[in-house]
């Protein structure tokens, strides 16, 4: 590895994070001394502080990434992650609402998510009939909506849908360890056993 490339240092905070290695942060964090005005080491800090459960800091990460770059929509994407950890529906569904041009599926897949593990019924059936006219023209990974249905408490719709993954191999199946989306469904036999099928 170069020492002095920041893209280095950056791939290799990307592969402790999915292994759950969130202590180890200077990886990230040399990554950004490197290169202060790249963005996206200072989004994917963001990142891991969202897969570490750290509600406040990824607020605060991503409001960082904002003041750097105000057209940086993505930022959102975490905002609303960090509003979803904190179950406060209302924001992540606004902060959401800031990506709907822009991230066609991440902001409907975030707002009938969010809408579902509210306990809302109408809303987020709405947002998924959406989601998927949408699919039919664009590409949506199985997770999204097996997302979905894990947040609306639907758990073998959410193994239906994470077998379609796994069986098209699709790679945010590495997400599975470190996900939040995923909590609710962590206990499940079904669940350990797709993470040692994927070889975790």
């Amino acid at each position: 590895m170069t020492p002095n490339d920041s893209r280095n240092h950056l791939a290799y905070s990307q592969l402790l994070r999915v292994r759950k290695r969130f202590a180890e942060l200077d990886e990230n964090r040399r990554a950004i001394d490197l290169a202060p005005l790249d963005i996206l080491g200072s989004m994917h800090l963001a990142w891991l502080y969202c897969d570490a459960r750290e509600a406040d800091m990824t607020l605060a990460q991503s409001r960082h990434v904002l003041e750097m770059d105000p057209a940086f929509t993505g930022a959102y994407l975490f905002v609303a992650s960090g509003y979803e950890l904190q179950g406060k529906w209302p924001e992540a569904i606004a902060a959401y609402e800031q990506v709907k041009d822009s991230y066609g599926a991440a902001y409907l897949a975030g707002v009938a998510r969010a809408w579902a593990a509210a306990g809302n019924t109408r809303r987020p059936a709405a947002a998924l009939v959406r989601l998927k006219e949408f699919s039919h023209q664009h590409y949506v990974d199985p997770l999204v909506f097996a997302g979905y249905y894990a947040a609306a408490g639907d758990r073998n719709r959410a193994f239906e849908w994470l077998e379609t993954g796994y069986r098209q191999r699709v790679p945010s199946l590495i997400e599975l360890e470190v996900g939040y989306v995923w909590d609710p469904l962590r206990t499940d036999r079904r669940f350990h056993s797709l993470e040692r099928r994927v070889a975790f």
